[in-house]
C-alpha cells in the first residue's frame, strides 16, 4: 500500500467515523415519540413559565398546566397542532427600536420543547467552539475571555504588532433568507419528521426574515452563518476568530491577510443574502484598541489586556440616575428599585477596568440619593447596610446567613415578623421589616394568591405609611 492509498484509507475511516457519529445523533434527536414525550413537554412549560408569572396569560396557562401539556401532547402526535400567530410590539434598546413577535404560550411550550430536546442539540454538533451566543455554558462572558485569551496568545508570538478585523451584520435576522434556512434544516435532520415542524415555524414570520421573540429563530440563526465560521477556521487559517450571533472579530499579524478575509466575508455573505454592517467592520490594530461586544479591548506593552467600557453606556446611566431622581420625587419610582438599577450597573462595571468611571458614578449617585443614603436601610442585592452612624458611608455587613434565610421565606410569600429578631443597633428594624413585607407581597402576586394573606400584608404595610399619607387615604 503506497502513500495515496494510506491517505486514502484514513480518509475512508474517518467518514465512517463521523457518519457513525451523525447517525447515532439522528437516531436520539430526531423521533418525535422522544422528544414530544409529555414528561418533556411538562418541563418545558415550567422553563416557560419562569420569570413571567405576572402575565395573565401565563397565569390561565398555568392553573391547569398539565392538562394543557396533554392536548398540546394530542395536538402534536395527531397532526393537528397549529400556530396561534404573534404579539407584535417595538422594544427600544440603547436608543434602537425593536419589533419583537413574540409567540403564544402553547406555541412557545411546543418550541422550547423542540429546540432543547433536538434542534439545539444537532445544530451546536456542527458549530465551530468559538460561537458562543444562546448555548449552554457559553454567552457574552465567554466571547469576551476567550478574546482576552486569544490576544495573549498573540502577544507572545508577536507582542503588540497585530491587528483586528470586527464586521457586524446589518439588520442580521430581518434579512435571513428561508430557503436558505429550511435548506440548513433539512440538512441537520436529514429530511427526518422533526424538520417539516421547524419550516413550518420559519415560514410564520412570511417571506423572509425571523423575528425576535421565537427560540426557534434563535437556534436557526446561530447555524445561519456556519459555513462562514468554517471557512475563517479552516480554509484562511484564523485560530483567533470569534463569532457571537451578529458580531465577530479575527485578530492576526498580516493585515494583508486580514483584508483576504474581510473579502471573503464580504463573498459567502452575498451569497447567504446577509449584508455587512460597513460602518462597524474595520481593520484596527491591536494598540490602538479593539471595540468588541460593547467593550473596547486594549492590549498593553506588557501584554495585559485591559477591558474599557463602552462611553455611551456610562453617558447612559448617569442621565438614567437624574430621570429616577425626577420619577422618585413624582412617586413614579421607589429606591429600592433605583438601587437596584444601579447594583446591577456596578456589577457589570467590576468586570471592567473602570476605576475613574465606577467612582465618577458614585459620586453622583450619593449627591443625587444622599437623602436616601444616610437612612439606614437593607439592601437585599447585597445583604448589608448603610448605617447613619459610618461617616465614610460604607456598607457594613452582618450574620448574612440570618439575613439571607429571612429574606428567602419572603420571597416565598411568608409573612416574617422580625419584631423579636436580634439586630444591631445601627440597624433600622421598621425597614427591614417593610422590606420583607413587601418581598413576600411581590412574590403572592407573582403566584396569582391575592387572599387573606395578601389583605394581611397590606394591612401591616398601612401601619409604617407616613401620618399624612394615612390621613389622605383617609
Amino acid at each position: 500500500m503506497n502513500s495515496k492509498e494510506r491517505h486514502q484509507a484514513r480518509y475512508e475511516r474517518r467518514k465512517a467515523k463521523r457518519e457513525a457519529k451523525k447517525q447515532a445523533l439522528l437516531a436520539l434527536y430526531t423521533d418525535s415519540k422522544q422528544i414530544f414525550t409529555l414528561d418533556n413537554l411538562y418541563a418545558s412549560a415550567k422553563k416557560c413559565c419562569k420569570g413571567v408569572g405576572w402575565k395573565a396569560s401565563i397565569q390561565t396557562f398555568r392553573a391547569n398546566m398539565l392538562f394543557n401539556c396533554v392536548k398540546l401532547y394530542n395536538q402534536i402526535h395527531s397532526g393537528t397542532f397549529k400556530s396561534r400567530g404573534f404579539n407584535i410590539f417595538t422594544r427600544c434598546e440603547r436608543g434602537k427600536v425593536r419589533l419583537i413577535k413574540s409567540v403564544h404560550i402553547t406555541e412557545r411550550v411546543v418550541q422550547r420543547c423542540l429546540c432543547d430536546y433536538s434542534l439545539m442539540p444537532l445544530v451546536s454538533n456542527s458549530l465551530i467552539f468559538d460561537n458562543g451566543a444562546c448555548q449552554k455554558g457559553k454567552g457574552v462572558d465567554f466571547a469576551k475571555n476567550r478574546f482576552v485569551g486569544y490576544l495573549q496568545q498573540h502577544f507572545e508570538q508577536y507582542g503588540v504588532e497585530g491587528y483586528a478585523l470586527t464586521f457586524d451584520f446589518s439588520k442580521y435576522f430581518d434579512r435571513i433568507d428561508h430557503a436558505i434556512a429550511k435548506e440548513l434544516v433539512k440538512n441537520i435532520y436529514a429530511d427526518k419528521d422533526p424538520a417539516s415542524l421547524v419550516c413550518t415555524f420559519i415560514d410564520n414570520f412570511g417571506d423572509a426574515g425571523l423575528g425576535l421573540g421565537s427560540q426557534v429563530s434563535q437556534c436557526v440563526a446561530i447555524g445561519y452563518p456556519n459555513r462562514l465560521d468554517h471557512y475563517l477556521k479552516e480554509v484562511s487559517g484564523i485560530k483567533a476568530y470569534i463569532r457571537y450571533m451578529d458580531d465577530g472579530v479575527l485578530v492576526h499579524h498580516s493585515k494583508e491577510h486580514l483584508q483576504e478575509c474581510l473579502t471573503a466575508i464580504r463573498r459567502l455573505c452575498d451569497e447567504l443574502h446577509i449584508t455587512v454592517n460597513e460602518k462597524k467592520t474595520q481593520i484596527s490594530k491591536l494598540s490602538s484598541g479593539v471595540i468588541f461586544l460593547k467593550t473596547r479591548f486594549a492590549l498593553t506593552d506588557t501584554g495585559s489586556v485591559l477591558r474599557l467600557p463602552d462611553r455611551k453606556r456610562a453617558i447612559s446611566m448617569r442621565r438614567k440616575l437624574k430621570t429616577f431622581r425626577a420619577w422618585l420625587d413624582n412617586g413614579y419610582l421607589t429606591f429600592d428599585s433605583v438601587l437596584q438599577s444601579y447594583n446591577s450597573w456596578l456589577g457589570y462595571m467590576r468586570r471592567m477596568n473602570a476605576h475613574r468611571v465606577t467612582q465618577s458614578m458614585t459620586e453622583l449617585f450619593e449627591n443625587l440619593y444622599k437623602e436616601y443614603i444616610t437612612m439606614e436601610f437593607f439592601d437585599p442585592k447585597t445583604k448589608g447596610f448603610f448605617p447613619q452612624q459610618d461617616k465614610a458611608k460604607s456598607r457594613i455587613f452582618f450574620d448574612k446567613d440570618k439575613m439571607d434565610g429571612l429574606y428567602a421565606r419572603a420571597k416565598k410569600g411568608e409573612i416574617v415578623d422580625v419584631s423579636g429578631e436580634d439586630f444591631p443597633e445601627f440597624i433600622d428594624k421598621e425597614y427591614v421589616q417593610i422590606t420583607l413585607l413587601n418581598a413576600a407581597r411581590d412574590a403572592l402576586m407573582l403566584q396569582g394568591k391575592f387572599g387573606d394573606k395578601l389583605n394581611k400584608i397590606d394591612q401591616m404595610l398601612a401601619k409604617y405609611a407616613p401620618a399624612d399619607e394615612e390621613e389622605a387615604t383617609e
